[in-house]
């Protein structure tokens, strides 16, 4: 590729995430191996909320592949930012929260080595471009709620939102965190009747935005 091929190249990747995804990698648990990383039509549909929508909330089915596609979505909204902006991942254990960011790491690990950056941190948490300094970083709350109080940032993905013991404080915190940022909560459900119940039944009556 010639210079101004890859100039293109990579304007094209920096506006259209579907382009960016082409070049991911996940791993197939039936195959036992890494393969491309080719959205469903549910993840494609997720894909356009995420594109238009600040606030999303998502009943989670398993093996639907959401929790995949929002840490897409987020490497990429990272990966072409000249900013440095900071993402928040929050999940309810310590496994769950390892997983997350492991999926980070993995994608970006399989782009192509012209597409590489350098990182300045590349911690058990914490993974930061060193020209731009954006980075996503993983929080582990154990169920309580303040695990991001006192931090600033861009964009929050809460995962498994049902789980945690104040799911009301956790979303203030989020919310005083992220101002007019974009927040995703992505859960299994849990009981009938909780916070997260009611934020589903809002979305669905369109009346908490």
């Amino acid at each position: 590729m010639t210079i101004d091929e890859i100039r293109e190249r990579i304007r094209k990747l920096r506006t259209d995430p579907r382009e960016f995804f082409k070049l991911l990698q996940v791993y197939d648990n039936n195959a036992g191996k890494l393969v491309p990383f080719v959205l469903t039509d549910t993840q494609s549909a997720y894909l356009d909320m995420l594109l238009t929508s600040n606030r999303i909330v998502i009943v989670k089915a398993r093996q639907i592949g959401i929790s995949t596609i929002t840490r897409a979505y987020f490497l990429w909204k990272t990966w072409r930012s000249g900013e440095p902006i900071k993402h928040a991942v929050i999940s309810y254990t310590r496994d769950s929260a390892n997983h997350l960011h492991g999926i980070d790491k993995q994608f970006l690990v399989s782009l192509p080595e012209f597409l590489q950056r350098k990182m300045d941190k590349d911690a058990a948490n914490t993974l930061r471009f060193a020209d731009s300094g954006a980075e996503l970083r993983t929080f582990t709350a154990g169920g309580k709620a303040g695990a991001t109080r006192s931090f600033s940032f861009s964009s929050c993905h809460i995962s498994e939102f049902a789980f945690f013991d104040d799911q009301s404080e956790l979303l203030s915190n989020c919310i005083a965190s992220v101002g007019d940022g974009q927040i995703v909560i992505e859960t299994t459900v849990k009981e009938a009747g909780d916070f997260y119940s009611e934020l589903v039944a809002g979305a669905e009556a369109g009346t908490n935005g």
